[in-house]
């Protein structure tokens, strides 16, 4: 049965919970930004030293500790429910869909780790770009936003199950991101010598 069928009070509901689940979510996922960026910072000075082996090597801690982070903070976001339920005096069937709601954002938590370092870290040190901007826009435009419309319109789905295909891009995007890294491509030297400018 789709939301809004089930009342305007219930449509509510499910947005306030949601704002709720996606700031919890923001607190949790907010170091896989520093990740990224130190990851860029470290592998951009030592590509430019043209250590190529050393940044591929950092490359691989960040691609470990991403997802070490991401899961780190799931833990984190599922061991937030209880003060939040309680602090915001959630009950019942309510309570319940915040629970599911967190379980969600804390798997999304580390795919999203995983692809904010790579993507947005240590592809960009090697002029990587445009990977992530494909990746993106066919994740969210080609899958996500399609399969939702239709778990939504047509198949009706709960609104738990439509929450989940709506935060699944991550996941979508995670093993291009994978094999993309794997590959090397985004080892490349982007700076030039005074003499050559």
């Amino acid at each position: 049965m789709p939301v809004w069928s089930k009342g305007k009070h219930f449509c509510l509901l499910v947005v306030a919970l949601n704002t709720l689940a996606g700031t919890l979510r923001g607190l949790g996922i907010v170091g896989c930004g520093g990740l990224g960026a130190a990851g860029s910072i470290l592998v951009g000075k030592l590509l430019r030293q043209g250590d190529f082996d050393n940044a591929r090597w950092v490359g691989d801690k960040v691609f470990v500790g991403s997802l070490l982070l991401g899961a780190a903070s799931g833990i984190l976001l599922l061991l937030l429910y209880q003060p939040c339920a309680a602090v915001v005096r959630l009950e019942g069937g309510a309570a319940e869909l915040f629970r599911w709601m967190l379980l969600v954002n804390a798997v999304y938590c580390v795919g999203k780790s995983f692809n904010s370092s790579l993507v947005g870290g240590v592809f960009c040190a090697g002029g990587d770009t445009r990977f992530g901007l494909i990746c993106d826009a066919v994740a969210m435009w080609g899958v996500v936003l399609p399969l939702g419309l239709l778990a939504t319109f047509v198949w009706r789905w709960q609104p738990i199950a439509v929450y989940v295909v709506l935060c699944m891009d991550e996941f979508v995007k995670l093993p291009f991101v994978a094999v993309r890294f794997r590959r090397y491509k985004w080892l490349n030297n982007l700076t030039r010598d005074e003499k050559e400018r």
